[in-house]
């Protein structure tokens, strides 16, 4: 089971305490992502990871996309996944970029990943969690 923990609010909470009440979620690895957002609210997401398929780092958490083309193309671009270790607190949202965390188990993603693969992504990772954010991009909710 990976730790997952998200805050939205003023001010900040601490990154290191909330990542260490969650290490006995996930032992393997950990991440955190941070942007400040309108109002001055700030977004938080904290990840501890627990590897089961996709070992590598390719399936770091959070995890992000971009989008390349404009909101309004029939046919969306997305840039390669983009790990923890990619971006840093200084990332600025907005529409063209999707940011996840997740903790679960797709039990069909193999087929999912080879319907997005058909439109037009592009994988850096084998596990699941890449095939729920690039399924978020092509699909929505």
């Amino acid at each position: 089971m990976c730790g997952i923990a998200g805050y939205f609010g003023p001010g900040m909470v601490n990154e290191e305490r909330v990542l260490g009440s969650l290490r006995h979620r996930g032992p393997d690895a950990r991440g955190c992502w941070r942007a400040d957002v309108a109002l001055g609210n700030r977004v938080q997401l904290i990840h501890t990871r627990l590897k089961i398929i996709d070992l590598s780092e390719a399936a770091a958490q959070p995890m992000l996309i971009r989008r390349l083309n404009a909101p309004e193309s029939s046919q969306p671009e997305w840039s390669g996944t983009e790990g923890p270790a990619q971006f840093g607190p200084d990332f600025e949202p907005d529409a063209s970029a999707i940011v996840l965390i997740f903790n679960g188990e797709i039990y069909n993603f193999h087929e999912l990943r080879a319907q997005l693969e058909a439109a037009g992504h592009r994988f850096r990772s084998s596990g699941d969690t890449e095939v729920l954010l690039r399924g978020y991009a092509q699909w929505g909710r």
